[in-house]
């Protein structure tokens, strides 16, 4: 069982992912929050006590953080060593600025059956000798089906069946 207040929190505009497990880090927190008070109150004194009203505690902390987006609060804890972080959806993290700055994601115009251009995500890693990178659009899908089941030993009575019944 996590101590709060270490996990996911509501913020001004999103949720905010945050670790201060260690006592320091409970009472960094709580001054950054403006809420001082909290490192003295019973419920929440000790680590042990935190746990008991973890509900209670993240409630305190819920109000305090809607006064501010979560990139702000995550860029001051993390400035002053409480680990934090935005929880953001997958279109929030593709348009992140440090997505765009690694060209992780790569776009193919005229991929097969797709009208519009299709984003590829890259590997997240990169190489002395070059970049992994994706050389061709994905396949339409189904066009390589055929080629998996045969792959996998099924033969073409096998593939016709699996046709006719609509399995594949």
């Amino acid at each position: 069982m996590t101590a709060a207040p270490s996990g996911t929190f509501a913020t001004g505009d999103g949720p905010l992912n945050i670790a201060a497990n260690q006592q320091q880090q409970f009472e960094t927190l709580a001054r950054l929050i403006g809420r001082p008070e909290l490192v003295s109150d019973p419920r929440f004194c000790g680590r042990e006590a935190r746990k008991r009203n973890r509900f209670a505690l993240k409630a305190e902390i819920e109000t305090a953080l809607a006064e501010r987006p979560a990139c702000e609060w995550s860029a001051l804890f993390n400035a002053h060593g409480v680990p934090a972080g935005e929880v953001l959806d997958i279109p929030a993290a593709l348009a992140h600025p440090q997505i765009a700055a690694r060209r992780l994601v790569q776009t193919f115009d005229g991929a097969p059956g797709v009208a519009k251009p299709v984003a590829v995500v890259r590997s997240g890693f990169r190489l002395q000798s070059g970049d992994p990178a994706p050389a061709v659009p994905p396949p339409r899908l189904g066009a390589d089906t055929e080629d998996v089941l045969t792959a996998s030993g099924y033969g073409a009575d096998e593939i016709a069946a699996l046709r006719r019944e609509q399995a594949i």
